[in-house]
């Protein structure tokens, strides 16, 4: 297997480095790097300092501001030193995949990315995290012909999937699968009462002044309470809900199905939570649906949800060919001591 995490390899750990002396003698605490072999890929060595390197350039990149602070280093360390060797390996693999192609990266791209990524200032920057003009000019270097090695084994063969046709199908699913979910609007007109004949007879009573054309709760509550309400009876009209389909007991969802926007129901016997006999009416004052988009207004987001899929199953499957091909491992963390701490802050 090409791919050898050295488990028991010496490391060479540094002595611990003296601490400095800020302003006003504060103490800055100082990284010790306990430097070894991780894994060799293709016959490349992957060191402790490799992994090290590449956090130094992501650090600057994410947080330039705190490029000074070692405990912040230390922690971002701390944090992603194991990811960061995962990403090594494969990146190793595709650089692998890249001098077998010749494929070609120009100085002039590799000085842009350089400003790009440390500023105006290159040396200064680099002067800041302790790496040599060399390493940074490799590690862009490796870093575009990645870019341009998995555009050309990835990204190019995924955009070749994705057809005008299979966008198209995949709209016509998003259309049959489309959930409107309406938000229901309405209004609860509640008869409550201890005798259930006098209950049913201000619900009939009700029921009657609705097909005489009085259409609005508030206005149908006074009329019955005008006309007088046999003792026990009570009538209540609740505020304004707004709800949608899974916020709804299945009685209310069901009454409020029957209506158009602006109607109302006959009265309707219902239970209540402790059992009790409640006539109900039910005002819908709106049903706010969704819709589905238009295809020329959905289409671009289909494509590029399934253009990143394709990507991601694509990039998958040409990591797990390179590691077959060049026989790497690949559980690489399972070889690394759960207990190894490269990183110490003295």
């Amino acid at each position: 297997c090409l791919l050898t995490v050295l488990c028991c390899a010496t490391s060479s750990s540094g002595a611990p480095i003296p601490r400095g002396a800020g302003i006003g003698g504060e103490v800055i605490p100082k990284m010790v790097v306990s430097n070894r072999i991780l894994a060799n890929v293709a016959g490349k060595p992957i060191t402790v300092f490799d992994v090290m390197k590449q956090m130094d350039m992501h650090f600057h990149q994410r947080f330039p501001e705190y490029a000074s602070s070692p405990m912040l280093r230390y922690q971002f360390f701390q944090a992603n030193w194991r990811q960061t060797l995962l990403d090594l390996v494969d990146k190793e693999l595709i650089m692998a995949d890249a001098r077998e192609v010749g494929l070609p990266v120009k100085k002039g791209d590799v000085r842009d990315e350089l400003e790009r990524t440390f500023g105006p200032h290159l040396m200064v920057a680099l002067s800041q995290i302790g790496m040599s003009y060399e390493d940074a000019y490799r590690m862009v270097e490796e870093e575009i012909s990645i870019r341009r090695m998995v555009f050309m084994r990835v990204h190019y063969k995924a955009q070749q999937q994705i057809t005008p046709g299979v966008v198209k199908d995949e709209y016509e699913r998003y259309v049959c699968n489309f959930d409107s979910n309406p938000v229901w609007t309405y209004r609860v007109l509640s008869i409550r009462g201890r005798n259930a004949e006098e209950q049913a007879l201000v619900a009939n009573r009700a029921e009657t002044l609705q097909k005489e054309g009085i259409a609005d709760l508030t206005e149908l509550k006074k009329r019955l309470e005008t006309e007088g309400l046999p003792e026990g009876v009570s009538i209540s009209v609740s505020s304004d809900f707004e709800h949608r389909a899974e916020d709804l007991s299945a009685a209310y969802l069901a009454s409020l199905r029957t209506l158009n926007s602006g109607e109302m129901t006959s009265p309707i016997a219902q239970n209540s939570r402790d059992q009790q006999r409640i006539y109900r009416i039910f005002h819908l004052l709106a049903c706010d649906e969704s819709h589905p988009e238009d295809f020329g207004d959905r289409s671009r987001d289909i494509e590029n949800a399934m253009l990143q899929d394709a990507v991601v199953e694509g990039r998958v499957k040409y990591i797990q060919s390179l590691r077959e091909r060049f026989r790497v491992q690949d559980d690489i963390a399972a070889l690394v001591p759960e207990d190894f701490q490269p990183f110490q802050l003295v």
